[in-house]
């Protein structure tokens, strides 16, 4: 996968040898990580204990009389699981999803002021 400017990676999934300037960003002379070249993620301690520390999972039941399809069960669960979410004073900065063409379009249109990084699971 080729890489942009603009293109984010969640930190905790590096270790402190994938970076160039480590040392800059711990004292905050730099704002951003900057991988090395040949950086190669992989899920260690740090990123699983922050992970499970910082993440809320959340579900919705939604009833084959509230909507007019399956498509629209789908969409209508994740909206549920986000209204759980917010209600409880929380953002969310990651959803991961199954690549569900409603739900890409809804954040993508509806919830894109609120940045939310959008990942898709196998």
């Amino acid at each position: 996968m080729e890489g942009t400017n603009e293109s984010v990676l969640c930190s905790l999934h590096f270790t402190d040898e994938c970076v160039t300037n480590k040392m800059q960003y711990d004292r905050s002379m730099a704002k951003v990580l900057v991988l090395k070249p040949n950086a190669i993620p992989c899920i260690h301690e740090k990123a699983r204990n922050a992970i499970e520390s910082s993440c809320m999972k959340s579900s919705h039941t939604a009833h084959e009389n509230e909507v007019a399809n399956s498509n629209d069960m789908e969409k209508e669960g994740f909206l549920g699981c986000i209204k759980n979410i917010t209600s409880k004073g929380l953002f969310i900065k990651a959803f991961v999803t199954d690549r569900h063409p409603q739900i890409i379009k809804y954040i993508s249109e509806e919830l894109s002021d609120q940045n939310i990084i959008l990942m898709f699971g196998m």
